[in-house]
């Protein structure tokens, strides 16, 4: 029996010295589950989120860093006709979720549906710009005339996610000049990319994690599928939280865990379509 296992450390000490990767997940196999199954991103998300460099991104929140089964419902680039729908699901199953506004579209015909306890609204720019693609003047120009609709409307709200998830010093120098906070995710199902609802709820439930934000889009997710959605995450034994409430947790940045192949998310045999964004 010694003898076996004197065999045995050799062995794995022998691996561990040529580099070999499996040895380090046979004896670190939950931290390597962990971090396969913390982001589920857009492949040219990752190596985007690498280049903008880790004292950027810390300044977003992408998710809670939580052994807690808790996630969050965002969605993006409302108001749309669509997000009536949605609303009304939600209510249903008293769901909390955040809507990512973009301020040209509010009107006060659509603004009302948000008005609920059961949810929170964020800026998502004045016109869904691509702020990597505006001077630090331009970004802070729409910043403002943002913030400035905002306020017209009523909507008291800190909360800031950037179109297309662009991050940027401009972009920070403007949240910090209207004391904002950017919200990013860290499970995006790509629903701005596939039609196939079957496959946006595959890509969801398959890929949770506790603490995750996940990133829908108003105007892409039918309300059945999100009804669907909702019942699938109950299932797997996860709360629907606010925002505000994911928020008291400690936050985990993709950044820490970028260049491992186990952050890029598209499975083999999915086809994608040519696209210049990110979301």
């Amino acid at each position: 029996m010694e003898k076996a296992k004197n065999s045995e450390i050799k062995l794995v000490v022998a691996l561990l010295l040529s580099g070999v990767i499996g040895v380090v997940v046979f004896w670190s196999g939950k931290t390597f589950k962990k971090d396969r199954e913390e982001f589920f991103l857009y492949k040219k998300y990752v190596p985007y989120l690498d280049k903008k460099g880790e004292n950027l991104i810390k300044k977003f929140v992408f998710k809670a860093d939580t052994d807690e089964k808790i996630v969050v419902l965002t969605f993006d680039d409302g108001p749309a006709e669509n997000g009536k729908g949605l609303v009304k699901v939600l209510e249903k199953y008293q769901v909390p979720a955040t809507f990512f506004l973009v301020a040209e579209k509010i009107s006060p015909q659509n603004i009302n549906r948000y008005r609920s306890d059961l949810f929170t609204i964020g800026m998502h720019t004045y016109s869904h710009s691509n702020y990597d693609r505006l001077t630090e003047e331009e970004i802070q120009k729409d910043v403002a005339k943002t913030v400035e609709v905002f306020k017209n409307f009523n909507i008291n709200t800190s909360y800031f996610r950037p179109a297309y998830g662009i991050v940027n010093e401009g972009l920070e120098k403007a949240l910090d000049r209207f004391s904002l906070q950017g919200i990013l995710w860290s499970l995006d199902p790509m629903d701005w990319k596939i039609s196939n609802q079957e496959e946006i709820i595959k890509n969801i439930t398959e890929n949770l994690s506790p603490g995750s934000i996940i990133l829908l889009h108003e105007n892409r997710i039918k309300p059945q599928t999100l009804e669907t959605v909702i019942k699938k995450l109950k299932e797997k034994g996860y709360r629907i939280v606010p925002l505000e409430k994911l928020l008291t947790y400690p936050v985990e940045h993709p950044k820490l865990l970028a260049g491992k192949k186990t952050l890029f998310l598209r499975e083999k045999g999915q086809k994608e379509k040519e696209d210049g964004g990110y979301n």
